[in-house]
């Protein structure tokens, strides 16, 4: 949850992510249906291929998404790691 808070931290002070996609994103990777690495769009942390990327040009949920899931999978590694 840590990075979570973090996204949602920086949404709030910056105003550049709109927090509600954040929440959106953890809603994604809750889902158990979800595989972020075979998404439909093409998804990464820079670029997605989903309507608010291409047409809005705003950060998505998915990619937001994608952001959580690595800075969660860097800390898994730095903790597994640690021994």
């Amino acid at each position: 949850m840590s990075a979570y808070n973090l996204y949602k931290a920086l949404a709030r002070r910056t105003g550049v992510v709109d927090p509600r996609r954040v929440d959106r994103a953890l809603g994604i990777l809750m889902s158990s249906k979800v595989d972020l690495k075979k998404y439909e769009y093409g998804s990464s942390k820079e670029y997605c291929g989903c309507p608010d990327c291409r047409f809005r040009r705003i950060l998505c949920k998915h990619s937001i998404a994608i952001a959580i899931l690595e800075d969660v999978d860097a800390e898994m590694e730095r903790f597994r790691n640690a021994d």
